[in-house]
Formats: C-alpha cells, sequence, structure tokens
C-alpha cells in the first residue's frame, strides 16, 4: 500500500529538510555529567585563567576534574594535576580559586580511598612549578542534601576557596555550622571563623578585599535563632571579628541574599537578592544589587522577568559583570551604562568573573540544559569575544537514537551529545542528499563521515549507513576548527524500535505531557487530547530503529514511495503493553531521510483514555515516553 507521511510535525522535532525551524530532539542526553567545566577563575591582571574540567585538551572525557591554568588569549596551557589517571584512587578538584596574582591555584578535593585521614582536602598549587601541597584535611563530615530521587548521590563538605589579598591564606567553607575556616597557605595556622552560618560566593568570585573584609550572606551569624529569618548581606573581618549586616532582610523570611562580592579596595559589595524596594512584595527572580561596605547607597542594578546572576565587580567597585538571559552584561555600580556582551544563540554564559582591572570578563559556556563544557573571554565593552579553553569532545554516554534515548540502530536516525563541535550556531540541512559536514563540522563513524541533519555546539543529529554491521562502532567529530575529536566506542544494533514523541504545552503555557508521534492518517494532526483518534481508526506512527528495508535505501537520500521501503522484519505494535494493533504498513516514510512509518489500526475494543505505544521487533522492544489519545 502507499504510506502516507507527515511533515511538519516531524521537521519541528527531528529537524528533517525542510527544516526551518529545527529544534534537535525533545528529551536531549546534553553534554551529560561526563563533560562538565568548573567557574574559572581569573587573576586581577586579566592574564592567567585557572579552572577545572573533565575534558582533557586531547577532546577525551574523563571521570574527575583535572585543573589546569591558561593564558586568558588561550595560549600556554598548563596541566596541574594528573587526576584523570589515577581516577581510582578517588581525587577529583571541586572547587578552584586563583590567587589575584595569578601565582596559585587553590582548589577542595575528596581524600583518596587510599588516605587514612579519609575526609575531604584543601590544596594550594603552584602555576609556575605545579608543587602541590595539603593545607588541610576535613575529616569531621557535614550536612548531605536532601535528594529523595538521587540514592548515593554525594555532595561535596568543604568547598569555596578564596585567597586573601596577598595569597598568604585560604578561606573556605564547609557545609554545617560554624562553616568558616582560614589556612596560611603553607598549611599552619588552621582557625575555625566565629560564624554560626553562612555561604560564600563562588571561588572564582572575590570575596576578601586587599584592607581584610570578607562579605558572606547568612540568616544567622551569630548563632542559632528561634525562629526563621531572611538571608543578608553581611562583614566581618578576616579574622572573625566585627561582624555586622550590610542589609536589612532579616526581618522577612521570605527574602535572600546570595553570592556576595566584593570589590578589591573594600569599597562595594555586589550580589543577588529577591528583594524588590522597601514595601514590596518580594520578587519571583533575582536582580543583581550593590551596596558600600558602610552599609550605605543600597541600589538595584538589573531588571527583568529572567534571574540576574553571579556579581562580580572590578577592584575598584565601579564595574559589575554578571549573568542574565543565558548572556553576560557588565553595568556600572552607579546604575548607568548597561551593556549585554555576548549574544548567545544556541549556548548559555554561567559564571561570569571579572578581572580586578576590569579588562576581561572570563566565564563558561554551555547548552541550555547542561553542564559546561568551553570557557570564553570578552572585554566589557563587548569586544574581542574569543575561546580559552573548548576543545571538541564527544560524551562517552552521549550516542543514542534520535528520540534522545534507546541505543543507535543501523539505518536509523541519531543523536551525539558532547561539547564544541561547531561555533554558536545551528547548522541544518535543507536539500537531499544529506550533506557529509555541516557548520564545518563532520560526525565519523568508524572513520568514515555519515549524512548529517544538524549541527550545534552541543549536538549532531545524523543518520547511521543501514549496511553498518552491529556490534561496536567508533564515533569521532571533526569540529570546525579541524580538530578531532577523542573516539568513542559505543555499540550499534541493527534493530532498536523507538516511538517518537515531542512535548505538549500545558494550558498555563509550561511543557506537559510527551505527545508520542501517532497522527490521524494523510494529516499533520497528533492523536492527543485535543484531537483523539478513534477506535477502528488507521493512524501513523513515526520513529526509528526498525532495521533493514527491501530496497535498502543509501544514507542520506529520501525514502521513495512508490514502491515505498518496507522492513524486513514487521514490528508487533503494543497499545498499554497489552494491546496489540494491526499492522497495515511498516517502512521508511516516503521523502523523509531515516525515518520510519508504521501504520495500524487502533483496536476498536480500546476505551478512551491516553495509552503508551511501543514498537517490538523479536526480543528487541523499545520504551515508551510519549502516549497518544482515543476518544
Amino acid at each position: 500500500m502507499s504510506a502516507m507521511w507527515v511533515r511538519t510535525a516531524l521537521t519541528l522535532a527531528l529537524c528533517i529538510p525542510p527544516c526551518p525551524l529545527p529544534a534537535l530532539v525533545v528529551y536531549p542526553i546534553l553534554s551529560g555529567d561526563r563533560i562538565s567545566i568548573l567557574p574559572p577563575a581569573v587573576d586581577s591582571g586579566g592574564t592567567t585563567v585557572a579552572f577545572a574540567s573533565t575534558v582533557a585538551p586531547s577532546s577525551a572525557a574523563a571521570l574527575v576534574f583535572d585543573i589546569y591554568a591558561v593564558a586568558a588569549d588561550g595560549s600556554n596551557l598548563r596541566l596541574l594535576t594528573q587526576f584523570s589517571k589515577r581516577a581510582d584512587l578517588g581525587f577529583s578538584a571541586n572547587a578552584v580559586a586563583l590567587s589575584p596574582d595569578g601565582k596559585l591555584v587553590a582548589y577542595t578535593t575528596r581524600a583518596p580511598v587510599t588516605s587514612s585521614a579519609g575526609g575531604e582536602e584543601v590544596h594550594v598549587i603552584d602555576v609556575g612549578t605545579s608543587a602541590d601541597r595539603v593545607v588541610d584535611v576535613y575529616t569531621e563530615g557535614c550536612i548531605q542534601p536532601l535528594v529523595a530521587l538521587c540514592i548515593g548521590c554525594y555532595a561535596p563538605c568543604v568547598h569555596e576557596p578564596h585567597f586573601s589579598a596577598d595569597g598568604s591564606r585560604v578561606l573556605f567553607a564547609v557545609s554545617r555550622n560554624f562553616p568558616f575556616y582560614l589556612v596560611n597557605a603553607d598549611g599552619t595556622g588552621l582557625t575555625t571563623l566565629p560564624v554560626y552560618s553562612g555561604a560564600l560566593a563562588s571561588g572564582a568570585a572575590c570575596v576578601i578585599s586587599r584592607n581584610g573584609l570578607v562579605v558572606f550572606t547568612s540568616s544567622a551569624p551569630n548563632g542559632q535563632t528561634v525562629a526563621a529569618a531572611g538571608t543578608d548581606v553581611w562583614l566581618m573581618n578576616l579574622d572573625g571579628s566585627n561582624i555586622r549586616a550590610l542589609t536589612a532582610f532579616s526581618n522577612n523570611v521570605s527574602l535572600y541574599a546570595r553570592n556576595a562580592a566584593i570589590s578589591a579596595d573594600g569599597s562595594a559589595v555586589a550580589f543577588e537578592s529577591n528583594f524588590a524596594g522597601a514595601g514590596n512584595p518580594p520578587s519571583q527572580t533575582t536582580q543583581i544589587w550593590v551596596v558600600g561596605t558602610d552599609g550605605k547607597g543600597l541600589r538595584q542594578l538589573t531588571t527583568g522577568s529572567t534571574p540576574a546572576t553571579n556579581p562580580t565587580l572590578s577592584a575598584d567597585g565601579s564595574l559589575v559583570a554578571f549573568a542574565q538571559n543565558g548572556q553576560v552584561w557588565s553595568v556600572r555600580a552607579d546604575g548607568t551604562g548597561l551593556k549585554q556582551l555576548t549574544s548567545f544563540r544556541q549556548s548559555v554564559a554561567q559564571n561570569p568573573v571579572l578581572s580586578g582591572n576590569g579588562s576581561l570578563v572570563v566565564f563558561a559556556v554551555g547548552p541550555y540544559a547542561g553542564q559546561a563544557g568551553a570557557i570564553e573571554a570578552v572585554a566589557p565593552d563587548g569586544s574581542n569575544l574569543h575561546s580559552v579553553y573548548s576543545p571538541p569532545v564527544v560524551n562517552p554516554t552521549g550516542i543514542a537514537a534520535a528520540a534522545g534515548y534507546g541505543p543507535p540502530a543501523a539505518g536509523s536516525l541519531i543523536s551525539v551529545y558532547g561539547a564544541n563541535f561547531a561555533p554558536d550556531i545551528l547548522a541544518a540541512a535543507t536539500t537531499f542528499p544529506l550533506p557529509q559536514s555541516l557548520g564545518g563540522a563532520a560526525l565519523l563513524v568508524n572513520g568514515n563521515p555519515v549524512p548529517l541533519l544538524a549541527v550545534t555546539p552541543w549536538q549532531i543529529n545524523a543518520q547511521l549507513p543501514a549496511n553498518l554491521p552491529a556490534g561496536t562502532a567508533a564515533f569521532q567529530v571533526v569540529s570546525a576548527g579541524l580538530q578531532a575529536s577523542a573516539a568513542v566506542s559505543v555499540e550499534v544494533k541493527s534493530i532498536a524500535p523507538v516511538v517518537f514523541s515531542f512535548p505538549v504545552q500545558s494550558a498555563g503555557g509550561a511543557g506537559g505531557f510527551p505527545q508520542a508521534a501517532v497522527f490521524h492518517a494523510g494529516t499533520a494532526t497528533p492523536c492527543d487530547q485535543a484531537h483523539p483518534a478513534a477506535p477502528g481508526e488507521a493512524v501513523e506512527i513515526y520513529g526509528t530503529g526498525l532495521g533493514a528495508t527491501n530496497p535498502l535505501v543509501p544514507a542520506g537520500q529520501p525514502a521513495p514511495a512508490s514502491p515505498p521501503a518496507w522492513t524486513v522484519a514487521q514490528p508487533d505494535v503494543l497499545i498499554a503493553g497489552q494491546f496489540t494493533a494491526k499492522v497495515l504498513f511498516s517502512g521508511l516514510a516516503p521523502g523523509l531521510a531515516g525515518v520510519y512509518q508504521v501504520n495500524v489500526v487502533i483496536p476498536s475494543g480500546l476505551r478512551p483514555g491516553q495509552y503508551a505505544i511501543t514498537w517490538k521487533v523479536g526480543s528487541a522492544a523499545g520504551d515508551s515516553t510519549g502516549t497518544f489519545s482515543v476518544r
């Protein structure tokens, strides 16, 4: 029979030519936890950047964070630790700070499992020589967050190290009462500061001024309180003396401040808060505020419906950089001169830090809902945007069917997730045959380029050759800069059935339940709650992974319509895991590449409701994350 196909709905979900608005996939793996970069730190002169990354310069992803130093222009990269070579020992950095002169890095890490002391450690490492010394081993444990859906997860107890202005002392925090500790950079003189509770900003931000003032946020710095209180911004001397409040939010439990940073000259503090001005209810988003270290001149610097985060100041307190709407911004501390410094479309800027001399903003970059995978820098006027560290890398757990889950299968559409595949673009194929290069990037499978549907910095959608043998295959991305990622080996299946799905907007505009790609025959209308299918009706289902077809269609070419390319093995179509639908057609969707279509008849006895739908071929059965509706 003649197979019907739907272009519009699938174009939006899969980026199938023509592709004017190609959203890549519905449930992305994104960069994954194997690709991550911690917030970078920059010295006061804007010349040296320190960071911790699971991505090596060889473009391989590791399980642990190693520490690097690099010139702000991306040159002179230096590996300061070798944790990835001995990941079995348990070392991995979890926070990084850089001394103002750029000569020392402080970091925190879990102690190796072979350590008799156990616990966690604070280290100081010399950037020039890589000489590393332990300055504290913390063995007292800490309060772990309640994470009901993450059994066995562990949050670091020791975190947020900060150097004093002269680099001679390290301030760090632990997740317990009396959280702040001060230790000399040579490991002597460990002191617990007399603050009952509080939080420090990221180690990349400046929290200690040259005149020895420390800024932090707390709802109870002086001891346990009887009633809940709002979170204020506080100052103290570096030895813990003269604790005083800079804000007065404590009388309203709904108000909070966080991520407070201080200028190096000790004149000003910037912070995030949901405070919306005296007499106003708390804001739904955080905005950036500044206040003098004398407690005067409280001023709101940002507005908008999205949170403004991670403020950082120049040494003289005159300039503030921050993140909002996925971009980096700068503004003068008097509220004038607001300027957007970046214009990312496929990426999100995270954790900006401004050099003390105000010449450079360094920040991490990642996908919209994933870990950072690169470091970039820009001048405070928006000029000289450039990469500091951005090796292309394929996530070892990020190669899957284009539905966002399920293994890759020969002849089918896949998604490859990682970092730095291309510049900040979305390059999409618009014609057949599908190209083997988009946006300057190519995907090699066993050394051979495969047809591409779409490329962003973080994801590639492609089609595997139909004659690719089942078994282990090597996946490698050659980026726009002609640098090749490390190859990742993944098992490819001959058959791995998956039904596509896409998100449905709820009445309030938020994402609702996922809708399976089940359509009324010959239309672009999904069988959703507004347009349910009828028992006995013929519908079309779209997905991937149904294996070989007759005739075989070369990868990158559209499937024929007359005669259509039938699957060699006919799938069983299961509704709610128990009802079997009669299959009228199973093959490649005519006019599309790598998309399978199965036409079935809805069982006549099916009651009204929403049903999951899956494909099964022999022992190969796909999971279902979407539903369709029956009236």
